[in-house]
């Protein structure tokens, strides 16, 4: 059974400041538009289907490395029974009330992706304000990826559901909605003054401007796409391998290997998906698909990041 070194743990940096570095540089090269529409297109959805999809492919790893237990490459019965359930779950959301389960995705996704971006913040992992603080920090970001990119977010939506009326989402309203997301995102980082240097707080903001940037100068496919695979999923990755090469041997190659199957298997399942509904005749667009498959992958996932981070910020503070 593996021990988990406090000093190991105490050592990890989690805000990770040459790799922000370079996702900020890779975003500015995409919002400056020097590259063609077509090659943007296709490289950010290669960044979703290999690191945005790998970072939750080795969900396996994390159920296990949440418990006095080491990953022995058998898979626990216990893990895939939860996942799939709660993904399963998550589709049948989907099919009986598709407005409920978009605005699950939302706040399940705006909570995670400011999981991962504010990880190392000096606050306890279960204290309900980090809860806070990373659902704030998620729901700016996606506002300025979704709302500045309002009419294609618009016409995405309407293609799974045709009844919503989005009519309220004019330019005006969703100014104001991101003017209200950045006054409580401020509030929100205000309240770290004494537990944050004010560094790290303008680091933080200066890639808020550079997302935002990135999605007024990009359409929603780049936008979300360089978010989720770089801001999101390679982070995320980082964290992963750090928090567990502290139990078991673990490194990149592993973290690749592991993950694999996975992937692969989340991509045939995200093909099949795809090829049924041209089958049938569905209207929805293959990219509105693909999200709502990225929604049923996100719950479990989202799950066993949160029995995860638990373990090993409780673990590290005894």
């Amino acid at each position: 059974m593996g021990t988990i070194s406090k000093t190991a743990i105490s050592e990890i940096e989690f805000f990770y400041p040459r790799t922000r570095a370079l996702i900020v540089i890779v975003a500015l090269l995409f919002a400056s538009q020097l590259l063609p529409e077509l090659i943007s297109n296709v490289v950010a959805i290669i960044v979703v289907i290999s690191i945005g999809l790998m970072h939750g492919a080795t969900d396996h790893i994390l159920y296990v490395n949440s418990d006095e237990a080491e990953f022995k490459s058998k898979i626990p019965r216990s893990f895939i029974v939860k996942y799939l359930f709660i993904l399963g779950s998550m589709g049948i959301i989907w099919l009986l009330l598709p407005s409920f389960a978009l605005v699950l995705f939302l706040v399940i996704s705006a909570y995670h992706f400011g999981q991962t971006q504010l990880q190392y913040i000096p606050v306890p992992e279960m204290n309900w304000l980090k809860k806070i603080y990373y659902t704030i920090w998620g729901v700016l970001v996606l506002c300025l990826i979704v709302l500045l990119n309002l009419e294609e977010s618009k016409a995405l939506i309407q293609s799974a559901i045709p009844r919503l009326d989005l009519s309220f989402l004019n330019v005006n309203n969703s100014q104001l909605i991101i003017a209200v997301a950045v006054i409580a995102t401020l509030l929100s980082m205000m309240s770290l003054i004494g537990k944050q240097s004010w560094k790290t707080m303008l680091i933080e903001w200066i890639e808020l401007a550079v997302i935002a940037l990135l999605s007024l100068q990009c359409n929603l496919l780049v936008s979300f796409g360089i978010f989720f695979g770089l801001w999101h999923a390679l982070r995320a990755s980082q964290v992963q391998i750090d928090k567990v090469s502290t139990r078991q041997a673990f490194n990149p190659k592993t973290f690749v290997r592991e993950s694999l199957p996975f992937t692969l298997i989340s991509i045939f399942g995200i093909c099949l998906m795809l090829a049924a509904t041209y089958y049938l005749g569905s209207e929805i667009r293959s990219e509105m698909l693909f999200l709502v498959a990225i929604s049923m992958l996100t719950l479990p996932h989202m799950f066993i990041y949160e029995r995860f981070y638990n373990y090993f910020d409780k673990h590290s503070a005894q």
